[in-house]
């Protein structure tokens, strides 16, 4: 996550107060055309046929353009009004992006790597962050005992996939905590996981290569795989690299 120091923000957001808080009102020129149109139209007579088109038509047509003209100004100039900025608003803006929920979301972190030596890992596509995710389950207690965790990922993790929890060994390698935004509850909230590695040798066929079961679809794919997945990384990065810094 970014950190910068908010006396550090405000100094820079007063540095470039003028930019942040442009005065420039959009729709000006498209006012002022429409108004010396009209003028024009106004103070001035149409006698000749001007192309195919009568006077008359010619003149209809002369009023609904200077009449868009001044209404597109008028939006703009509106939408630009209201859409006005000042360096206190976008500090605040700021701030408000860094603060969580307040409350600790505590996640265990299921890594099943391929038994095919390939590097890839078991993903999972999840409906509400519209992303593969890495299989997860809400810790038992937050007092967190490891072993109690250990027995109800095995058994979840296993109701989820089909895969037998007599093919399943489990070892717990640390945890990490994050505050990030959610895509699922649009809120940033403070993420701890624990992280766990399966190991199941050997998977039977079915699960080799992608499936579904119970209504989910699953699929292998490597680090560098995620990492080129903008979507992944936008939403699990932080994931990604804590598997990555300490070799998971």
């Amino acid at each position: 996550m970014l950190s910068i120091e908010k006396e550090s923000l405000k100094l820079y957001l007063e540095r470039n107060r003028n930019i942040f808080e442009s005065k420039i009102i959009s729709g000006v020129g498209e006012i002022i055309s429409g108004i010396s149109l009209t003028i024009t139209l106004v103070c001035s007579e149409i006698k000749q046929q001007v192309l195919f088109l009568s006077p008359g038509a010619f003149r209809i047509i002369l009023w609904i353009v200077t009449s868009l003209i001044l209404l597109w100004g008028m939006v703009q100039s509106i939408i630009s009004i209201k859409s006005h900025r000042t360096v206190e608003s976008i500090y605040n803006d700021i701030e408000e992006l860094g603060k969580s929920d307040g409350k600790s979301h505590i996640f265990n972190m299921v890594l099943l790597k391929s038994d095919k030596s390939d590097g890839k890992f078991l993903l999972y596509k999840d409906v509400r962050w519209r992303c593969e995710l890495f299989p997860n389950y809400k810790v038992l207690d937050e007092d967190y005992i490891i072993d109690k965790e250990k027995t109800n990922v095995l058994s979840k993790f296993s109701s989820d996939t089909g895969i037998s929890k007599t093919k399943l060994k489990i070892q717990y390698v640390g945890e990490f905590t994050n505050t990030k935004y959610s895509v699922g509850d649009k809120v940033n909230k403070t993420y701890i996981f624990h992280f766990y590695i399966l190991t199941a040798k050997p998977l039977d066929e079915q699960y080799t290569h992608a499936f579904s079961y119970n209504g989910k679809q699953y699929k292998w794919k490597t680090l560098n795989e995620m990492y080129k997945s903008k979507n992944i990384k936008k939403k699990n990065r932080d994931v990604l690299d804590y598997i990555r810094s300490n070799n998971l």
